[in-house]
């Protein structure tokens, strides 16, 4: 028997920098719209309906599942001079191990990371320069923010702990960390956001870049290939200010226009996925310091 669904609203025509866009999903932005919630009450209840329906069959196969042995998960998986870092999840525990490049497990960061108490580490990754250096990101319990924590991993001591921490990288020049960090202005009603790097070897922490407007938090990417670092600014949960950080100083690419995100960096320059020119999307290359654009697609 064929179902019919709730029939949402027709899309509707917006202007976006200039351009006239179809979004049909455009309509949903405001959750508080009395017709946004009666659809989305119709929805719930033709699945509460088809559940209750196949109530039997759900039944079945969650007996059947609920008796298999908890298969682990790997996520946040990083490059390590020997292999790679990972994260181990198990029903609700984590693990963080590295493994060679055949994804055999060579140790276990597990006994180590038992002596920061009452903490969740959920990712990890090896310094490129010197494998027994490591940073491991985790939440304390009761804060607010999750923190990194670097370790000398032969001599299995802390070496350094920032809190408040989103977002870390490895420099792949000598043995540095870049984060994002972000504090709060509360008098105005505003965020200010720092990328930053930390020298292990001197024990040092520099400012690179400072974002004075209000924004989420600072992504840092650097690669063994350029000096270049980048900034993706995440100045909401929707769009992206990219900054990069030149030999000529620190250039926008096109700060008026947020729609963009950031995907590496090649031979041919930054890769960009933008919604600025084409209403479904191009990839560039990009170079900020002669600011050229290369199309590699667009629809």
């Amino acid at each position: 028997m064929t179902k019919t669904y709730p029939k949402a609203k027709e899309s509707e025509l917006f202007t976006f920098q200039g351009k006239t866009l179809d979004d049909p999903y455009q309509w949903m932005r405001d959750t508080y719209d009395p017709q946004l919630l009666a659809w989305v009450a119709k929805e719930n209840a033709f699945s509460d309906a088809f559940f209750q329906e196949h109530h039997t069959t759900y039944q079945k196969y969650w007996n059947r599942n609920s008796q298999k042995k908890d298969l682990p998960s790997y996520t946040n998986v990083s490059k390590s001079p020997n292999g790679y870092v990972m994260t181990r999840q198990i029903t609700d525990r984590y693990e963080i191990i590295e493994t060679d490049d055949n994804f055999h497990e060579s140790r276990s960061f597990v006994n180590l990371l038992q002596a920061i108490e009452n903490t969740t580490f959920f990712s990890g990754a090896i310094c490129p320069n010197d494998e027994n250096i490591a940073v491991f990101h985790g939440l304390i319990d009761g804060y607010d923010r999750p923190s990194l924590f670097i370790f000398d991993l032969k001599k299995k001591t802390l070496l350094h702990r920032c809190d408040g921490i989103f977002t870390y990288q490895f420099d792949p020049h000598g043995k540095r960390l870049l984060y994002g960090d972000a504090k709060a202005d509360v008098a105005n009603k505003t965020t200010h956001n720092y990328l930053k790097r930390y020298d292990i070897e001197t024990a040092q922490e520099t400012t690179l870049y400072t974002y004075e407007e209000n924004a989420i938090m600072i992504d840092p990417h650097a690669w063994a290939g350029s000096e270049e670092i980048v900034g993706i600014i995440e100045a909401d949960y929707s769009h992206n200010v990219i900054v990069f950080g030149t030999s000529e100083g620190w250039k926008f690419y096109r700060k008026d226009a947020q729609c963009v995100t950031y995907a590496g960096q090649t031979s041919k320059g930054h890769i960009l996925c933008s919604y600025i020119d084409q209403p479904y999307g191009e990839i560039i290359a990009y170079d900020p310091n002669t600011q050229k654009e290369i199309n590699l697609f667009a629809k």
